[in-house]
């Protein structure tokens, strides 16, 4: 019978390698091998989403039958990232279903002519009649996190912005954020909590969404920020979410002089007809209106915070740009501090650079900054879409 050691290597994030290992039984030598080979079979379904389990199997070959030869290791995160792919994000405060999977192993051999499957082995097994599950989450640890874990690395922070500086917001604008576990997710609360693994997790992380109505320095969900007066507002500050790298809902708002853009394609194409003296071939255009792009800076930025830009709000695959509704603002008025559904909508962008970005001077100054561009994922006027 197949052992499933378990997970050998790994963090609840999905977006990280997830290694589980397993030792196939040995044939015995005086006995005809044609072949041998182990399958690996995970069962994974997205919680409060899938009806059903979703099956992905994994298969590696036995060379010989020594200890080493037999031992063999899976990557299955892919198989938790198809399930994950399901869940749909959206630009609001949301609760993330956590993935509830269990691994099944077997062998499969031709041994003395006649083939035959192993007995199936269940991990974490069962208790009872009742199937036992792990969980894992949305998002992932990058290769810098991994390298200063031991090989495994549990999930509690939700967030990676830095706290040499505050974030500066104005009063008015949303701020969007998902507190961090703190061990009270469970009754009683954990002593020295250090984060939740696979088999611990208890629910998945809850985003929050809350209006900044009052001036000055304070902390919410655990970012410094400092919010300045509504006499700050501008028409050229930008209020941003995004889903980070952990997979979870996060805000930022930039005050910059915006360069907007826009591009005309065409198609050309020649109408076929009689050429002479007096009549001639006509060319005629099909024109695609392409999506707006404007050309942004985060402002001045600290060290730490430029690397947040950089690595994390610029790299987000999830990302939606608040735009004001003209109408709902008295006299065709731009009003981007009040980001609320009823004064305009938050439509999808993505965010890439032009160029590369300096991360240090040599010549002693500190303070850096982002140019980065956005990109409607909307093709049309921006100006006029939420005003017809």
């Amino acid at each position: 019978m197949t052992t499933i050691n378990g997970i050998t290597s790994g963090s609840p994030l999905i977006g990280s390698p997830i290694i589980v290992e397993v030792i196939a039984a040995e044939v015995a030598a005086v006995d005809t091998l044609a072949y041998h080979r182990v399958v690996v079979q995970v069962v994974a379904a997205l919680e409060g989403v899938d009806l059903d389990y979703t099956t992905q199997q994994f298969y590696a070959t036995i060379g010989d039958e020594s200890l080493a030869g037999r031992t063999k290791q899976f990557d299955i995160s892919s198989a938790l990232q198809t399930v994950a792919d399901k869940y749909e994000y959206t630009c609001n405060a949301a609760t993330y279903p956590r993935i509830k999977f269990r691994i099944v192993a077997w062998e499969e051999l031709m041994v003395n002519g006649v083939p035959s499957s192993g007995a199936e082995t269940d991990y974490p097994g069962k208790v009872g009649q009742e199937y036992q599950y792990l969980f894992a989450l949305q998002g992932a640890y990058s290769k810098a996190d991994r390298r200063a874990s031991n090989g495994y690395k549990k999930v509690m922070a939700f967030s990676r912005k830095p706290t040499s500086s505050p974030q500066i917001v104005v009063v008015g604008e949303t701020f969007a954020y998902t507190p961090a576990f703190d061990g009270t997710e469970v009754t009683p609360a954990k002593v020295d909590f250090s984060g939740y693994a696979f088999d611990d997790l208890p629910c998945g992380p809850t985003s929050e969404v809350v209006t900044i109505d009052t001036a000055g320095l304070q902390a919410i969900g655990g970012v410094p920020v400092f919010a300045m007066s509504a006499d700050y507002a501008s028409p050229h500050r930008r209020e941003f979410r995004f889903i980070n790298s952990l997979g979870v809902l996060e805000s930022i708002s930039v005050y910059s002089l915006a360069e907007v853009s826009g591009q005309l394609e065409y198609t050309a194409f020649s109408k076929a007809m009689y050429d002479s003296f007096e009549s001639f071939v006509r060319a005629f255009y099909r024109k695609h209106d392409g999506a707006e792009k404007i050309k942004l800076s985060s402002g001045a930025l600290d060290r730490h915070w430029q690397q947040w830009f950089l690595h994390e709000f610029c790299m987000a695959r999830d990302v939606w740009m608040f735009v004001p509704d003209e109408k709902a603002n008295a006299l065709g008025s731009i009003d981007t501090t009040v980001s609320s559904e009823s004064n305009g909508d938050w439509l999808p962008v993505h965010i890439t650079t032009e160029e590369s970005v300096v991360l240090t001077k040599e010549d002693g100054t500190d303070i850096m900054e982002v140019a980065f561009v956005v990109e409607f994922d909307d093709e049309g006027s921006t100006d006029s879409y939420l005003r017809v």
